[in-house]
């Protein structure tokens, strides 16, 4: 492990897996030119990538055992490789996806890296070797702290979450600026690298307040939707803290990765266009399969299945 940036990968569940594995495989030379941290709740699965020096996969729950609280207050999903007994299991524990990417910079060499790139498990990787040096060559721009994705978010809206979380760590804070990234792709480039310390324990600090000390004024950086936290909303308030700046929708990533989207992934749930159900990928594709194919062409995605 040893190239110039990190991809983060964030990947429990069946399905999630197999996308990953399958994004890696058919573009491994893409991959191959970053270093890559597989944080996953099954090991045994990624086998196929133990005879490459730059693909590292390590238990979720390990590489966070020193912070029990996390662990308990967001726990991961059921751990199986079963489809069915994966959605029923968030079916019907309404259970909630923890957001734990944050615990990849918990890696020895982390301050290695120009850059830290996180995605999920919809996003390929298709860069070439002109377009690595490319982003590298970006990288080298600024002399600040910043982070780019895919889109983005003004939570302006916070501010008074903001300024209880600044009071309440000691954390005061000079340009008011809310701003974050979709939390489904993103890259952090940390100049100072001191901070990508304050980065985690602010991330966790403000994670342990609202979910073990229940503060209800910050009840909005909570459960939404299916997921545990409000990761954009609270990476905002961490932006402002530590002042790393927001740039969105830059061309520079755009050229280098692929964004698709995979209902058939989450099979159990999207129920505005297709007729979801907890039996499997399989049967999600026969029910939907005209309105899939309606829907991958759309997104301008090709056709997987016959």
């Amino acid at each position: 492990m040893n190239n110039k940036i990190l991809l983060v990968h964030t990947c429990m569940g069946p399905t999630f897996r197999n996308r990953l594995i399958s994004n890696i495989t058919h573009n491994i030379n893409s991959y191959l030119l970053y270093d890559n941290l597989i944080l996953t709740d099954n090991l045994d699965q990624f086998n196929i990538f133990t005879s490459y020096p730059n693909i590292k996969v390590k238990d979720i729950n390990t590489i966070r055992k020193n912070t029990p609280w996390s662990i308990k207050l967001e726990p991961t999903p059921l751990k199986t490789n079963n489809e069915s007994e994966y959605a029923n299991f968030i079916l019907n524990n309404n259970f909630c996806i923890p957001s734990l990417f944050r615990f990849s910079l918990l890696e020895k060499n982390i301050k290695d890296y120009d850059s830290i790139i996180f995605l999920n498990c919809d996003v390929i990787c298709t860069t070439d070797q002109n377009q690595y040096n490319n982003i590298l060559s970006f990288l080298n721009k600024y002399d600040h702290d910043f982070v780019i994705g895919n889109h983005h978010f003004n939570f302006n809206s916070l501010k008074s979450e903001l300024d209880i979380i600044s009071k309440k760590l000691n954390f005061p804070y000079s340009n008011f600026n809310l701003n974050s990234n979709d939390g489904n792709f993103f890259m952090y480039c940390f100049k100072n690298k001191n901070k990508i310390k304050d980065f985690l324990k602010l991330y966790n600090d403000i994670v342990y307040e609202v979910l073990n000390n229940k503060n209800k004024k910050l009840y909005k950086l909570g459960k939404h939707s299916n997921w545990k936290i409000q990761s954009e909303g609270i990476q905002a308030i961490i932006h402002t803290l530590l002042n790393i700046k927001v740039y969105p929708n830059n061309a520079i990533l755009k050229k280098s990765f692929k964004i698709n989207t995979y209902p058939e992934d989450r099979f159990w749930n999207w129920p505005t266009i297709f007729k979801t159900n907890n039996i499997s990928k399989k049967y999600f594709i026969e029910e939907n399969k005209e309105l899939l194919k309606q829907f991958y062409k759309q997104k301008n995605q090709q056709w997987l299945y016959n």
